[in-house]
């Protein structure tokens, strides 16, 4: 893994199966109900493979993500800071998640590196399509990604995550004619556990690494103190 946060051919969707994975407009002032939403209905998505990046493609531009955030550890604390900060000033529940690609070096291994590519863009775009407008999503590392959830507290955000999880581990990715499957783990902290920004990455750190300690393929919710979590 890359420094972490704290000290220490998809085809064309139908338009109705894009909005499925979107908050509703008359949602954005009902965080709650808005997540909710988002967790049941997406679930319901039948999603495939994402070719933004085609195997004749070999020099796919990677920092092509359309993400919120720029590549890169700093710019995701930067930001994570300002909206701890934001959260505090306003009182407002707030959670970072971090994820990371299972295994993703014997997906460049056994099928190549423009397969390990799409498997980024397919999880990328996955991402974009099931969050809201207001949680922000930067990548922190090749196969790792960080999501500022605003609004949304630890199991909130642990409901999300896990119902994107669980849709991400059902597409079937192509490489060659073959057809393989790939799986995420997910660490989740939250500002009522942990009060500023480095406190919060070092704990959704240590929880992804629970998570892929006990097995891989799921969402762990870090609680105080940092060697206790809950997993799903």
């Amino acid at each position: 893994m890359c420094d972490g946060l704290g000290e220490s051919g998809m085809a064309e969707e139908s338009e109705e199966n894009i909005k499925q994975g979107l908050i509703r407009e008359n949602d954005r002032g009902h965080p709650d109900a808005a997540l909710h939403r988002a967790a049941v209905e997406g679930s319901d998505m039948r999603l495939k493979v994402l070719h933004e990046c085609t195997p004749e493609n070999k020099h796919c531009d990677m920092t092509a993500l359309d993400l919120s955030l720029p590549d890169g550890s700093d710019s995701v604390k930067e930001q994570l800071s300002r909206e701890v900060a934001r959260a505090k000033r306003n009182k407002l529940p707030l959670s970072l998640a971090m994820i990371d690609i299972d295994l993703f070096s014997q997906v460049n291994a056994n099928y190549g590196y423009s397969a390990g590519n799409r498997v980024i863009q397919t999880l990328a775009h996955l991402l974009r399509q099931r969050l809201r407008e207001a949680d922000l999503i930067g990548r922190y590392g090749v196969e790792e990604f960080a999501i500022i959830l605003n609004d949304a507290d630890g199991d909130a955000a642990v409901k999300v995550m896990d119902n994107i999880r669980e849709d991400f581990s059902r597409l079937r990715q192509m490489a060659e004619g073959k057809e393989f499957l790939v799986t995420f783990s997910c660490g989740v902290a939250d500002i009522s556990r942990f009060d500023d920004a480095a406190k919060m990455g070092d704990a959704a750190e240590k929880a992804l690494n629970r998570a892929k300690q006990e097995g891989r393929n799921r969402v762990v919710l870090a609680q105080e103190p940092f060697d206790t979590v809950d997993s799903i």
